[in-house]
C-alpha cells in the first residue's frame, strides 16, 4: 500500500484530493463495507476509520485492520460476551451493550468517514468547536449550508445536486436512530450514481474532457458564461442531464471540432499520410486557387492550416460520384507546375 492511508491523504497531503477522487474511495470504501455485510451471517467491521482505509499504487482504496470484526450471528457466545469497541469519534453511540452490535454500528461509522472525506476535518479534532465532526456539521446540513462544510482547501463540487446528496447520505448515515440508517447497499447506490456525475480528472479545467462544442475553440455555454443544466453528464455525443433522462442527441456526434478545423472522426487529424494531411483527406474541403466549387459533401475544414493559398483560395468539395484519383492526380500536377514556375 504504497501510498499510506486515506487519513494521510487527506491531512497530510499538501495537494488535497479532488472530489472524484473522494468519492471513488468512498465509493471503494462502502462497497467493501457491503460485502462483509453481505456474508452469513454479517461481518461487522467495528473500527472503520480514515486510517483503516489503505491506499495502493493505483490510488485505490482497500479496507484493513480487521482486528476488531465479529460475526453478528445470534447465537454466537463471543459475540454476546464482547465489549463494544471501536475508535472515539467513529463509535456509534447506540453501540453501549453487546446486544446493540448490528451492521448500522459500521453504517454509523461510515458516515464519520465520509463526514471526513467530505470537510476535510478530523472526526475529533480539539482545534475546532464543536470539536465532533458530526456535531458541527449536521446542524448546518439540516439548515442547508451545505456548502460550510465542503473541504475550503478546493473548490465545492460545481454540480449543486452532488453538493446536496453527498451531505444528505452522510447525514442519513448518522442518524441517532440506527433503524432509520440506510444499509451500505443503498450508500454504494447512492455514491455509484454521484460518481458518474463527477470526474475523476478534468483536462484543461473542463469537467468532462469529452466536451463537445458549438463553435471552433467554443464550449457550448449560456449567455452569462455558466454551464448550461441540461449539459451537465454530458456523454460523448449525447446529452443527458443530471437524473439520468436522455435528451436530444447533437446534430452530429461524430463530428470533432478543434483549431485544426472540422473532422469526422478523430483519427482522421492524427492520420500519418501526407496527401491527406496535406489537402484534408477524401471528404474534406480542399483549398486551390485554380478549381471551382463542386457542391456535394456536407463536411468541411475551416483551418488555414490546410489551405495552399489562405484566405483568398476558393473553396472545393470533393465530388463523392467523382473520382478521388483523378482529382488528387491534378492537384499534384498543378502544385508541381507551380514549383517548376
Amino acid at each position: 500500500m504504497s501510498n499510506g492511508t486515506l487519513y494521510d491523504d487527506l491531512h497530510k497531503n499538501s495537494k488535497p484530493p479532488n472530489w472524484g477522487r473522494r468519492i471513488k474511495l468512498a465509493l471503494q470504501t462502502a462497497k467493501a463495507v457491503e460485502t462483509l455485510h453481505c456474508q452469513c451471517p454479517p461481518v461487522i467491521h467495528r473500527d472503520i476509520k480514515s486510517a483503516n482505509i489503505l491506499i495502493d499504487r493505483n490510488h485505490n482504496a482497500k479496507l484493513g485492520d480487521f482486528g476488531l470484526a465479529l460475526r453478528c450471528h445470534i447465537d454466537d457466545f463471543r459475540l454476546r460476551s464482547t465489549p463494544p469497541a471501536g475508535t472515539i469519534g467513529y463509535l456509534d453511540p447506540c453501540y453501549v451493550t453487546p446486544d446493540n452490535l448490528s451492521t448500522k454500528t459500521d453504517v454509523f461509522s461510515f458516515g464519520i468517514l465520509l463526514l471526513e472525506i467530505i470537510s476535510g476535518r478530523k472526526a475529533i479534532d480539539i482545534n475546532h468547536s464543536p470539536p465532533s465532526v458530526v456535531d458541527w456539521a449536521i446542524p448546518l446540513i439540516r439548515k442547508g449550508k451545505l456548502l460550510a462544510i465542503y473541504d475550503p482547501r478546493i473548490q465545492p463540487p460545481k454540480d449543486p445536486m452532488v453538493r446536496k446528496q453527498l451531505g444528505v447520505i452522510a447525514a442519513k448515515c448518522v442518524r441517532s436512530n440506527r433503524e432509520r440508517r440506510p444499509s451500505m447497499k443503498e450508500v454504494v447506490e447512492a455514491l455509484d450514481r454521484l460518481s458518474k456525475l463527477v470526474p475523476l480528472h478534468s483536462w484543461n479545467a473542463l469537467p468532462n474532457p469529452c466536451l463537445m462544442v458549438e463553435n471552433v475553440g467554443q464550449p457550448i455555454t449560456l449567455a452569462n458564461g455558466s454551464m448550461s443544466s441540461r449539459f451537465k453528464g454530458l456523454e460523448c455525443g449525447n446529452l443527458v442531464d443530471v437524473e439520468g433522462k436522455f435528451a436530444k442527441p447533437l446534430k452530429n456526434p461524430r463530428r470533432v471540432y478543434s483549431d485544426l478545423g472540422v473532422r469526422n472522426n478523430l483519427m482522421d487529424l492524427m492520420a500519418g499520410n501526407d496527401l491527406d494531411s496535406e489537402f484534408g483527406g477524401d471528404d474534406d474541403l480542399i483549398e486551390d486557387n485554380k478549381q471551382t466549387p463542386i457542391h456535394c459533401s456536407n463536411f468541411r475544414v475551416g483551418s488555414e492550416r490546410y489551405s495552399e493559398k489562405g484566405r483568398n483560395s476558393a473553396l472545393v468539395r470533393v465530388n463523392n460520384g467523382g473520382s478521388l484519383s483523378q482529382l488528387r492526380r491534378s492537384i499534384l500536377e498543378n502544385k508541381r507546375s507551380q514549383n517548376v514556375l
